[in-house]
């Protein structure tokens, strides 16, 4: 019983984890596609400064990506794992 308790304690830490990870992953595209946009309107200058910040966006991008595809696998070893405790 206290493993299946604690279990679910992991469950819910993940899905909270992964929950902020895809906010992270959904701003990151969202101002992508804003810079995208606004230097197709030419309202944004393209420089130095701009380059390295879509950069680092991009590693973000990459980044929680990965994230997020190591935690839904470890959030189905766990469901698969209290399933079996049942």
């Amino acid at each position: 019983m206290v493993i299946k308790e604690d279990l679910v304690k992991k469950i819910d830490i993940l899905r909270d984890e992964l929950k902020w990870w895809m906010n992270v992953l959904l701003i990151v595209m969202t101002s992508l596609v804003g810079g995208a946009f606004s230097i197709s309107q030419n309202s944004l200058v393209i420089n130095f400064m701009l380059i390295i910040l879509i950069f680092l966006l991009l590693v973000i991008l990459f980044y929680s990506s990965v994230k997020i595809n190591k935690l839904q696998k470890e959030l189905k070893r766990l469901l698969r794992q209290l399933k079996k405790e049942k």
